[in-house]
């Protein structure tokens, strides 16, 4: 499937007396081959005025959450670009494997515990194993730190992570997950 994506939001910033909108054009495109291969992709363009708490944090770190670094448009807004995709296959029924650029998710629920949905896209690789009551995760990711330049003089410095997640189904809803991360520099 390819589909458009639009989204228009506007609002009324009240402590500082401006109206606040985002202004989201793009396309995503997901697909399914023989029930083994499947990948999906997202583009969007945006420009926005944000209300005053956000705006201060942007102008501090000098990132949208969650989107990653904008240009600035006309007088107080933005303009930033959000993509991420994945390409992921399962040889057989309780292996998947996947090579991305986003975001992950560990655990249950509508918030990871593990790992934040505010931070910058970073590309990764999933290996996952489900095999009934017992589902385990390996993910290998680069993260970028925006606030510190590389020792080159561009482009920002970056870290590397190895990540485990052990889940393990003991009855009905209750489960029991077992995490460790390591992360060092870039060398």
């Amino acid at each position: 499937t390819a589909d458009p994506v639009f989204n228009f939001g506007a609002g009324y910033d009240m402590k500082e007396q401006k109206f606040a909108w985002t202004n989201t054009k793009g396309f995503t495109i997901t697909g399914l081959l023989l029930n083994k291969l499947s990948f999906n992709t997202e583009l969007y363009e945006n420009q926005a005025v944000f209300p005053s708490w956000p705006d201060s944090m942007i102008r501090k770190t000098g990132v949208v959450p969650g989107q990653g670094g904008p240009k600035p448009f006309k007088d107080d807004g933005y303009d930033y670009f959000y993509c991420n995709g994945y390409l992921s296959y399962s040889p057989v029924k309780y292996i998947n494997m996947t090579l991305g650029y986003g975001k992950n998710f560990i655990g249950d629920g509508y918030r990871s515990m593990i790992l934040s949905d505010v931070s910058f896209n970073y590309p990764y690789v999933s290996l996952t194993a489900n095999f009934e009551k017992v589902k385990y995760t390996v993910l290998y990711n680069q993260f970028i730190d925006r606030s510190v330049t590389n020792t080159y003089g561009y482009g920002n410095d970056r870290k590397w992570a190895t990540m485990h997640y052990l889940q393990v189904m003991l009855w009905g809803r209750l489960n029991i997950g077992l995490f460790d991360a390591i992360i060092w520099e870039n060398a």
